[in-house]
């Protein structure tokens, strides 16, 4: 029986192939023409060939050529854990392992990279055999930031973030993100050995390279050492030749 243009076919009515029209395109109420026959479209498990032959619309993969190099052959559906795949894309998981299996490794199984595990966590050893670890804890040796647990390997080649007072090389070392003159994380009390205005609480490094207050307005400064940050630093004539900065505004 003829069908007017654009009316679609029934299960049974002769269809083009998808093979010789364009992949996907198909006259079929089913959406899929197989032998030149309307059919309905593959449940999963069922081998295919290009996702629209399924319910699902997921064919696994088919590596370039259309040659099986590994795993199974491709079926409608989603791979589950333990299954063979091809691809990443092949697993309900998103996660194709390098025995190309669907699924995320438990610790002490062999990995490539840290994606490979459930830890997030592959660790080579010293016979450089790589397996799943877990994550260390504060304090524990580290090389990255992704062997920790806190995500920090600090410059110390220990995990996490150190407290005030703590050793540091670089601000990144402490959990303040402050690492001062001292490599000491935090800021120092007054009286304590400083090269910088940011090394003291008090925001003053003085003369003799010690914290100490800022100076209330009308004293001698430098730079910004006055109790009011905002105040602008001005100069008064001593002598005719001679002047000097003081705390306060003009």
């Amino acid at each position: 029986m003829n069908k007017c243009e654009g009316e679609q076919l029934e299960n049974g009515e002769s269809c083009i192939s998808e093979e010789y029209s364009f992949p996907g395109v198909t006259a079929c109420k089913s959406g899929r023409c197989s032998n030149s026959v309307c059919e309905d479209k593959l449940e999963n498990g069922e081998s295919c060939y290009w996702d629209y032959n399924c319910e699902s619309d997921k064919c696994t993969s088919i590596p370039l050529g259309g040659a099986f190099l590994f795993g199974s052959n491709p079926t409608c559906g989603w791979k589950e854990e333990g299954e063979s795949c091809n691809y990443h894309s092949d697993c309900l998981q998103d996660h194709c392992d390098h025995f190309y299996e669907c699924g995320k490794m438990d610790n002490n199984r062999s990995c490539l990279w840290d994606s490979d595990c459930e830890s997030e966590h592959c660790a080579w050893n010293r016979f450089n055999i790589a397996k799943c670890k877990s994550k260390r804890r504060d304090g524990q040796f580290c090389s990255f930031d992704n062997n920790c647990r806190s995500g920090v390997c600090a410059s110390s080649f220990t995990c996490g973030r150190k407290s005030d007072g703590e050793v540091c090389a670089v601000d990144n070392d402490c959990k303040n993100r402050d690492c001062n003159s001292n490599f000491r994380c935090g800021k120092l009390e007054n009286n304590s050995i400083c090269l910088t205005d940011s090394d003291c609480q008090s925001g003053r490094c003085g003369n003799l390279l010690r914290c100490t207050e800022r100076l209330e307005s009308g004293s001698d400064c430098i730079s910004d050492n006055c109790v009011y940050s905002s105040d602008v630093n001005y100069f008064s004539w001593i002598f005719s030749d001679v002047f000097s900065w003081k705390c306060g505004e003009e």
